[in-house]
Formats: structure tokens, C-alpha cells, sequence
């Protein structure tokens, strides 16, 4: 039974940074099985998908382009590609925001270090159609690097975070409702496209289905088990897939 972890969304400071007022939101665990999940939606890979050796994972890579969302109430989605979370308490990620907020769409980007709050990205804007190119690297014993461009403005931001108890134990390139409290409302997004997408375990690089560890690949579902986002099936190269709501 795999644990999953809600995606980091930011904790917005309006007072601090000159961007939109947003709800802060925090992660909060989520119970999926049987590649199911009440909040996740994409892909992880791991060196097990009931026990994976902790320390295993110390990179991992992914492009996404943007999605639009469309509403009439509040609700909200992330992209992300990071480091744990499948099966641990810690996860080291990056991502995009798409969410529905008070009668219009509101993206940005953001990183996190959960436990740790969420942090805006100031310096990259986002928009329907960028696309974002990212990578969360282990460096050292305590730190990992964080990074993302926006291959599209050409905006860039890198930054090195300290930690010494990350479990390291998967990679994930995943589409999300954040939760505050709770699972919030999914936005309902376009089609979000993931390229490139590669993890380095136990000192290899490979592709999401690389034959040196395992895959998941995850639906999000509503508390009645209802599909509600799915992502496709990997390209032949394991490199790319397509998460849809529906």
C-alpha cells in the first residue's frame, strides 16, 4: 500500500512578494493503492514499490508545458517533478502552479523542502504553454539543488537547500490537488504533456521505465474511486507521457 504525499503548493507571503494573493497551502499524506491515489496523477519510480531502498535516488529531470485551466469555483493544480514522497516523510520538488482563484486563472512556480512551507519563485513567470524544464539533484551528504527553467522566457533559478534526513527512496513526475487541510478541488486543466522526464537510482540514468528499478504509473481518483485525471502510457522511449483530466 504506497503513501503519497500531497504535492508541495506555495505558501504565498503577499506581503514579502509582489504576486497575486493565493490561499496558503500545505501537504498533508495521502493513502493510494494499487496505483491509485487521492491526489497524485503521473508516474514514480522506485527500487521497490512496497519497500524501496532509501538512498537510492539522487536525481531526477523532467519538462512539462503549462496547462490552462478553466472554472467558475476555486480550484486548484500543480505539476511537479521531485524526490520522494511515494513511501517517506520528506520530499525535495519543484513545480508550476495552475489553479482557478476568484473568477480567473492564476500560475506561478514554486519549490519545496516538505516539511518545510512551500516558497514562490519570483524571478520565473509562468503561463499557459511554457515550457518548464526542471531538476531536483542530490549534491552532498545535506544538499540537494533545485532547479527549473523556463525554456520558453528563458527565466532561470537554481537553489541549493540543506538536509540531512531526505530518504531519497523515488522519483516522481506528477500532476496534483494540493491539500489544505484536506484535498482541494482539482482544477480542471488542459492536457499536461511531460518530456524528457529520466531519475538517476543506485548511480544509473534511465528513462521512468528503466529495466534497473520499477514504475508506477498513478490515477487520481475522488474518495469513491472515481477516475478523475489519468496519465497515458509512456512512450516507447519511457521518457514522456500525458496526464488528462476528465
Amino acid at each position: 500500500m504506497k503513501v503519497a504525499r500531497s504535492s508541495l503548493v506555495a505558501a504565498l507571503c503577499a506581503a514579502l512578494i509582489a504576486l497575486p494573493a493565493s490561499p496558503a497551502l500545505a501537504k498533508a499524506p495521502r493513502l493510494g493503492k494499487d496505483g491509485a491515489s487521492t491526489n497524485w496523477c503521473g508516474y514514480a519510480a522506485a527500487t521497490s514499490l512496497t519497500a524501496p531502498d532509501a538512498g537510492s535516488v539522487s536525481d531526477v529531470k523532467g519538462t512539462w508545458t503549462v496547462p490552462s485551466v478553466t472554472g467558475s469555483s476555486n480550484a486548484y493544480s500543480s505539476a511537479w517533478i521531485g524526490i520522494d514522497g511515494y513511501a517517506s516523510k520528506t520530499v525535495e520538488q519543484i513545480g508550476t502552479e495552475s489553479d482557478w482563484v476568484g473568477g480567473g486563472p492564476r500560475y506561478y512556480a514554486w519549490w519545496e523542502m516538505f516539511p518545510k512551507m512551500s516558497r514562490l519563485i519570483p524571478n520565473v513567470t509562468v503561463k499557459p504553454s511554457d515550457e518548464i524544464s526542471a531538476e531536483v539533484r542530490w549534491l552532498s551528504k545535506r544538499v540537494f539543488q533545485l532547479s527549473m527553467v523556463n525554456v520558453t522566457t528563458g527565466e532561470t533559478f537554481s537553489t541549493l537547500q540543506r538536509r540531512g534526513n531526505a530518504d531519497q527512496s523515488s522519483a516522481e513526475w506528477i500532476v496534483e490537488a494540493p491539500s489544505l487541510g484536506g484535498t482541494l478541488p482539482l482544477a480542471q486543466f488542459s492536457p499536461t504533456t511531460f518530456t524528457d522526464c529520466e531519475a538517476t537510482i543506485n548511480g544509473h540514468t534511465g528513462p521512468i521505465n528503466d529495466s534497473h528499478w520499477l514504475d508506477d504509473r498513478i490515477d487520481l481518483v475522488n474518495f469513491s474511486g472515481t477516475v478523475i485525471a489519468s496519465p497515458s502510457s509512456l512512450s516507447a522511449g519511457g521518457r514522456s507521457f500525458t496526464v488528462t483530466r476528465n
